[in-house]
């Protein structure tokens, strides 16, 4: 399964979309958000595409997004709110995230596939846009 914030890829055509094309048709790609409803004995991958916030805010901004559904969106992304909901429902082991945020489509697709093959250990944790906008002292911007 590929989970993924709203409209966090750069153009119309989604990395999840892109790599369904690609793949044998034994395997099933689910894109959205569903993690609630489909059961982990029915996965063997969930993958969570990742936009760091101030990229997800520009793309947000050029889709007319409203200022209040840019900030809910990107307050979900800092929180890691689809990672924390994988993570309620699905084995820690099967839950990827990916960093969209500076990598073209082929890239990310590469890297899906990558996962959906080779199964490595989880990388749940790496991405922490918490900590680097804390860091940064821009994380008050994002939680008014």
């Amino acid at each position: 399964m590929i989970r993924r914030p709203p409209r966090s890829t750069p153009s119309n055509s989604s990395a999840a979309s892109d790599v369904y094309k690609r793949q044998h048709q034994d395997n099933l790609i689910i894109e959205g958000h569903y993690a609630d409803v489909v059961p982990d004995h029915l996965t063997s991958v969930f993958i969570i595409l990742r936009t760091e916030p101030h990229i997800l805010e520009k793309r947000l901004k050029e889709k007319k997004f409203s200022p209040s559904k840019i900030l809910e969106n990107i307050q979900s992304e800092i929180l890691g709110a689809c990672t924390s909901a994988a993570l309620e429902t699905h084995e820690r082991e099967k839950i990827y995230e990916v960093d969209t945020s500076n990598s073209p489509v082929d890239e990310t697709i590469k890297t899906i596939q990558f996962l959906i093959e080779r199964k490595p250990p989880t990388n749940i944790g790496k991405i922490n846009w918490m900590r680097k906008l804390e860091e940064s002292n821009e994380l008050l911007r994002y939680f008014p």
